[in-house]
């Protein structure tokens, strides 16, 4: 539970001080190479196509 966490991918063409530059949403290995970053690898949420009138999530009546 107290493994090192590294970067797997990074910027190719961003550089600092001569090392590439790992990016907030590049894939990241933690506790030592043992657990996948879960929330990158889940896919995208995509919103469904809205009806004419909003309902009730809870007993389906019209808003």
């Amino acid at each position: 539970t107290k493994g090192k966490a590294e970067f797997v991918n990074f910027s190719f063409d961003v550089k600092i001080e001569g090392k590439n530059v790992p990016r907030a949403t590049d894939l990241m290995l933690h506790n030592d190479k043992n657990t996948p970053p879960f929330p990158l690898i889940q896919g995208p949420v995509v919103a469904a196509p809205g009806s004419e009138q909003a309902k009730c999530l809870i007993c389906n009546k019209t808003i």
